[in-house]
């Protein structure tokens, strides 16, 4: 039986944003992006959708004041909630907040898993969302870490979907392939930490 699913990323959402930083990022036009989200998702009637990450313009880049960060977050929850299949969220380093970054706010109102959440999604498919910073700081290590304890639950989980006779399928939000510009680079940008092992 076939799935449709939307699987879309790095929104970054920014209030009132002064600028918009760096291409290809709109962020003074975050509101409209946001906004059209929903109605353009929803129209292609998916079964499920992911969320890559990146809804927000927390973290390190972009020095989001606290208010700010607060009344991202809402207005994200808000329009996240106007989706009609069943939505996943993979954290980004930018859903955390610039000052203690931390995810507890967005995770108050955005469910992201501790470590790796796995659900079935459809009767011969299983999702596995990853958080590649439930050990470090989305600050410090930006791409994330790929941990003993993440590396072991996947392994788990597939070990069980093959199993099940199920696929499955991990979203996480950095790179595990670094870009063909950074393919000669001993420590490209962008791709996570310790993350070879994803491909063994």
């Amino acid at each position: 039986m076939p799935m449709h699913f939307v699987f879309v990323t790095d929104s970054h959402h920014y209030p009132d944003a002064p600028e918009d930083f760096s291409a290809p990022k709109m962020l003074t036009q975050s509101r409209r992006v946001l906004d059209a989200m929903p109605v353009a998702i929803n129209a292609l009637n998916p079964d499920f959708i992911v969320h890559g990450g990146d809804l927000l313009c927390g973290g390190s880049s972009f020095k989001m004041p606290w208010e700010t960060y607060i009344r991202a977050v809402g207005e994200v929850a808000s329009a996240c909630s106007l989706f009609q299949a069943p939505t996943y969220y993979v954290p980004g380093n930018h859903d955390s907040d610039a000052q203690q970054a931390s995810f507890d706010l967005f995770a108050q109102h955005i469910q992201i898993p501790h470590m790796l959440d796995v659900v079935d999604v459809g009767p011969r498919w299983r999702l596995a969302v990853a958080n590649v910073y439930h050990d470090c700081s989305p600050i410090s290590e930006a791409a994330g870490v790929w941990t003993d304890a993440l590396d072991q639950a996947l392994r788990n989980a597939a070990r069980t979907a093959e199993a099940d006779g199920r696929a499955l399928i991990l979203a996480l939000h950095p790179w595990v392939v670094p870009h063909e510009s950074q393919r000669n680079n001993p420590d490209p940008a962008g791709v996570i930490l310790e993350g070879a092992r994803i491909q063994e």
